[in-house]
């Protein structure tokens, strides 16, 4: 057990027991202990977590709780390998899937070597960049073994979308696809938000986008699913599956659609963006960067992202909207809680140390850092140096100056960066900087 006492923002995390002690401010002697998994909790229990944490909507034509409780169901997650990364805004859905697996329930996870040929631009401003298939074929070996972090290898079944049409004629998949054309109309399509403000702003929609929620349906008639599960960006094709299954006539999936995350900059989490959290960057860099998150989503990061049970994450939120529990505090357990939900409780544990003993000292050890080299004829205004070093834009970096330190300190004016120094933005961005002609 890691234990400091008298401190309103350290943990007191017990790796062993997969709990942590958070301290009161009222009495930093009294603590909230907090489980930070949800495998012991009861069916009833697990049933709660995955109808009601982070969801935001659910479509359903049947008594869904009583028939995950007494049913065993054909549980369907489909996920387009368009990068290598899996990040964690990807895992909430992951994670309802893994408490699905603890009731009993049947898993597969559709990856998406087919549509991701296509693209899914629910969410896009503009059409995704074509894939190559040997790229996505590499991919879909890493959305395994990230995938399998968090679900269990023996309980999962990974299915490929384009094996459905392996066997059929090109004849045959075109009357596939003509059949299930018919059922959708394109005033359906256009009346998407996303889709309507690109044709109004001229940009291109081509036909593929257009089938893509048909192949996406069709996933789930092909494996006769009784839940699917997504993000709310999802909402039109989860709804496909439901319409072409009820247009054979077969009882309609029910859907739930997830919150989604927002990332590092603000924005909703996407590695188009990339602004992720991920599951290949490591314990160290997962914990820094989940630290380095704006403190207003950290409720949310830590509701959608973690496996701490519901009971007690609903707890901590009522402590902290009563300034019972300081941000720091918080956002540490949230760090933790969601590294030791992809890795485990002993190696979140030492990322927790290891940031301690870095960052909340206020002391600076150079032999952790990287030394990044610039040449001499570069600009040395300490917002200059930030922008090169960490590639992130001038205005952003003024806009959050506070977070600007040289050698730990806030930079006065006038301030010019010199070899040896140590220039950090933020909690995660952290390099000694030196000049050389």
């Amino acid at each position: 057990m890691r234990k400091e006492q008298n401190s309103p923002v350290e943990l007191i995390i017990d790796p062993a027991n997969s709990t942590v002690q958070v301290p009161l401010l009222d009495n930093p002697e009294k603590t909230v202990l907090i489980r930070l998994d949800s495998s012991q909790l009861t069916k009833e229990e697990l049933v709660d977590d995955v109808l009601t944490r982070g969801v935001c909507q659910i479509e359903t034509d049947t008594d869904l709780r009583s028939s995950l409780l007494n049913k065993t169901l054909s549980i369907k997650y489909g996920t387009d390998p368009t990068s290598p990364n899996v990040h964690i805004g990807r895992m909430v859905p992951i994670l309802k899937v893994r408490n699905l697996q603890r009731l009993g329930h049947n898993v597969t996870i559709i990856l998406g070597d087919l549509t991701a040929r296509i693209g899914d631009t629910s969410d896009k401003p503009d059409g995704r960049p074509s894939i190559g298939l040997d790229v996505i074929q590499e991919n879909v070996v890493k959305y395994q073994s990230q995938i399998l972090h968090v679900l269990s290898k023996e309980k999962t079944c990974f299915v490929y979308n384009s094996s459905f049409y392996e066997e059929m004629s090109p004849l045959e998949v075109l009357g596939t696809i003509e059949r299930y054309a018919n059922v959708f109309s394109v005033n359906e399509f256009i009346r998407r938000d996303i889709i309507n403000r690109r044709l109004t702003t001229g940009s291109r929609v081509t036909i593929n986008e257009m089938l893509y929620p048909i192949y996406q349906g069709l996933d789930s008639l092909f494996l006769n699913t009784d839940i699917e599960l997504g993000g709310t960006d999802q909402l039109v094709n989860l709804l496909a599956g439901r319409t072409i299954q009820k247009h054979n006539n077969k009882k309609p999936q029910s859907i739930i659609l997830s919150n989604l995350i927002n990332g590092t900059d603000g924005r909703k989490m996407s590695s188009s963006w990339g602004n992720t959290v991920n599951v290949l960057d490591g314990p160290k860099e997962m914990y820094g960067k989940v630290m380095s998150i704006s403190d207003d989503i950290m409720e949310e990061c830590l509701t959608s992202c973690s496996d701490v049970p519901l009971a007690d994450v609903n707890l901590l939120i009522t402590q902290y909207r009563s300034n019972n529990i300081h941000p720091a505090a918080l956002k540490k357990l949230t760090a933790l809680a969601i590294t030791s939900n992809i890795f485990d409780e002993h190696v979140a544990a030492e990322e927790y140390e290891g940031f301690k003993e870095l960052f909340a000292k206020n002391t600076l050890n150079k032999d952790n850092l990287e030394t990044i080299v610039l040449d001499d004829n570069t600009a040395k205004d300490p917002v200059s140096v930030c922008n090169i070093l960490f590639g992130i834009s001038k205005s952003q970096i003024r806009k959050s100056i506070d977070g600007l330190r040289v050698n730990n300190e806030k930079p006065l004016d006038g301030l010019v960066v010199s070899s040896g120094d140590i220039v950090s933005f933020g909690k995660r961005n952290i390099v000694i900087v030196e000049f050389k002609k």
